[in-house]
């Protein structure tokens, strides 16, 4: 178990015992002076124009298959292009960009307007990407 996933427990448990404090049924949190375990998070590349290009075009590209016939790599490259590019370009996330509706954009302020989940907490149960 990594030491990120040791202190992410640590906190979850920490404020469970936080609330038995409230409510009383404890009188000191058993996590007083523990310190976080040491860690390094390592940072996220992100593609970059260059690089989306070149992952975009290859969906596009042809292989030879079995029967030596020249076919596409991919049968919904335009689709999937689509797709990783809104994507990338917006900031929104896989299930976001999915569930994505016509009603959601409006053209003429270029904003899109993504759903929340049910359950999630939000004001409005709407986000601006």
């Amino acid at each position: 178990m990594s030491a990120r996933t040791v202190n992410l427990d640590v906190i979850a448990f920490r404020n469970v015992m936080k609330r038995a404090i409230d409510d009383g049924w404890i009188q000191l949190l058993p996590t007083h002076g523990l310190r976080p375990l040491k860690c390094v998070t390592k940072k996220k590349t992100l593609f970059t124009t260059a690089e989306l290009d070149a992952f975009c075009t290859a969906a596009f590209e042809k292989r030879t298959n079995a029967k030596g016939e020249l076919v596409p790599v991919s049968k919904n490259a335009v689709e999937f292009v689509d797709y990783v590019t809104l994507m990338a370009y917006s900031g929104a996330r896989r299930n976001e960009a999915l569930a994505l509706r016509w009603d959601d954009v409006d053209a003429r302020l270029r904003i899109e307007m993504v759903s929340l989940q049910q359950g999630l907490p939000c004001v409005n149960r709407r986000r601006a990407i």
